[in-house]
């Protein structure tokens, strides 16, 4: 698991609500005054007079940009209302400047006095934005599939969404429960934000008030990844945020890594270009998962494109992608593949009106003899090396025989890379272009098995296939047969999120 820290800055998250609670009657005018002449908060106080609130300032200053609120509670039988004490809340933009500025120095606890008082709520929150603003329906379906979750789980926990004046709104729990999700349409895009309150937010309390800022962030963030795993639809691109940073946090480590995303212009290519990209994964691979093998250099920046420089031996190479390195024309075969890797197509990085990039993917390699063994010198461009998005794959995946292995391979790699947990091969369109006997047909079937099979034992995907049949039946199974795929047009499996480690 990765031990990085989480903090707020680098999750992308916003503070959008802190609240605390003061038992008992105080003496407001200190903590309004702090507020006012240090952090630079106007102030409001709300009492019940007569049976209603009402409002009045405390401290105003035109130059203020920020506002606090206090509302205040006093003991009032008639209707049962037994506590006595002040709620102080910061809401909006007033939330996240207060909270950056306790970051910056530490909450005065004399002044609040510490004794009394409580982190009562806290609301953390994520935005994506929207590329294309007609997107109501798909919104729509999204929020419906979130609530359809949420009661398959428990048919008591309150889940609707609805149309504001503001846009569609999502709601996930109840007002007064420790966890309350919303989901809301924003100028800018889709704010996902949990609000936590009562015992929800009471764990977290003394990290924050013993100025722990670094593992507070941590732990909340995690904890608004998991209730966001928890209750949200993932098989949609609105939630691909959430399915990405997953992936990028919390690598399978005993996988390799294959990335993918520099795939789908080479999927429609003849084999030699095809065969070109899997190569690509295979080095990518092999320099992630060899490291006591690989040696590493300082970067080097090239008209601003940054490049790392490895080094290793070629044997452990032609090992690792299961090739025999006693022979010669194997050993061949494998400088072949390094080689054609400087024919890939540039990364395009940057185009538009005021700025062009186009970088080398591997701008250069060497191959020296020092003390009876080949060692490889190879630049990689950074972006490859570093992107950890989407999968990581045992090394099964870096080794073929046949080239009707090496097709079925990539095409579930292929298929496995799309962001959604939903992953679909088309296995009609996929055997139609293989012009062979009923035998070899079946091989090819048997290959497509094994792969699916090879991830579901690393826990990549789901045990439960769906078979959607040429006759539109469809059969779910967890062992599939060569037989079983004969007139099957689509197989749908589904990636494994393992989350629950997000919270520690």
């Amino acid at each position: 698991m990765n031990q990085n820290k989480l903090t707020f800055d680098t999750e992308n998250l916003g503070v959008d609500w802190v609240g605390f609670n003061i038992e008992g009657s105080i003496d407001l005018e200190p903590i309004a005054n702090y507020l006012f002449e240090l952090l630079g908060f106007n102030s409001t106080i709300t009492k019940k007079i007569n049976g209603k609130w009402k409002s009045e300032s405390l401290n105003y200053d035109k130059l203020n940009k920020f506002q606090v609120s206090f509302r205040q509670y006093d003991y009032n039988p008639e209707f049962k209302s037994y506590w006595v004490g002040t709620k102080v809340y910061f809401s909006g933009n007033n939330a996240a400047h207060f909270y950056k500025s306790i970051k910056i120095q530490p909450l005065n606890l004399d002044i609040f006095d510490f004794q009394r008082t409580s982190l009562a709520r806290f609301d953390i929150n994520y935005l994506t934005e929207l590329k294309t603003t007609n997107q109501t329906e798909s919104i729509k379906t999204f929020m419906t599939k979130s609530c359809q979750k949420t009661y398959a789980k428990s048919k008591r926990r309150k889940a609707a969404w609805n149309i504001n004046r503001k846009g569609l709104l999502l709601t996930i729990g109840s007002r007064s429960s420790s966890n309350y999700y919303r989901v809301y349409q924003s100028n800018n895009g889709l704010k996902f934000e949990l609000e936590i309150k009562n015992k929800g937010i009471r764990s977290f309390q003394d990290l924050l008030f013993s100025y722990r800022i670094e593992e507070f962030e941590d732990r909340l963030a995690k904890y608004f990844y998991y209730q966001s795993f928890e209750l949200l639809n993932l098989d949609t691109k609105y939630t691909n945020w959430l399915i990405h940073r997953f992936r990028t946090l919390y690598p399978k480590q005993r996988h390799s890594c294959l990335m993918t995303s520099y795939l789908k212009k080479y999927s429609q290519r003849d084999f030699k270009d095809q065969e070109k990209i899997f190569n690509l994964f295979r080095i990518l691979s092999f320099l992630k998962n060899k490291k006591t093998f690989v040696e590493t250099s300082d970067y080097k920046i090239l008209a601003g494109q940054v490049y790392y420089s490895f080094t290793f031996p070629l044997i452990e190479f032609i090992r690792y992608i299961g090739m025999n390195p006693k022979s010669h024309s194997q050993r061949t075969k494998v400088l072949n593949i390094l080689t054609t890797l400087q024919t890939l197509e540039p990364i395009i990085q940057n185009f538009d009106d005021h700025y062009f990039q186009s970088s080398l993917i591997v701008p250069a390699f060497n191959i020296k003899k020092k003390k009876n063994k080949w060692i490889v010198s190879v630049a990689l461009a950074k972006e490859l090396y570093s992107y950890s998005y989407p999968f990581q794959f045992s090394t099964y995946f870096t080794t073929y025989k046949y080239n009707y292995q090496f097709q079925v391979k990539l095409q579930i790699i292929q298929a496995i890379s799309v962001q959604s947990l939903k992953k679909q091969f088309y296995v009609q369109d996929f055997l139609s272009q293989f012009n062979v006997s009923h035998a070899k047909q079946t091989q090819i079937k048997n290959v497509i098995i094994q792969t699916l099979d090879e991830l579901k034992k690393n826990q990549v995907i789901q045990a439960q296939i769906e078979i959607h049949k040429t006759d539109n039946s469809l059969i779910k199974t967890n062992i599939i047969t060569a037989r079983l795929l004969t007139k099957t047009k689509i197989i749908y499996f589904y990636e494994i999120m393992q989350y629950q480690n997000l919270v520690l």
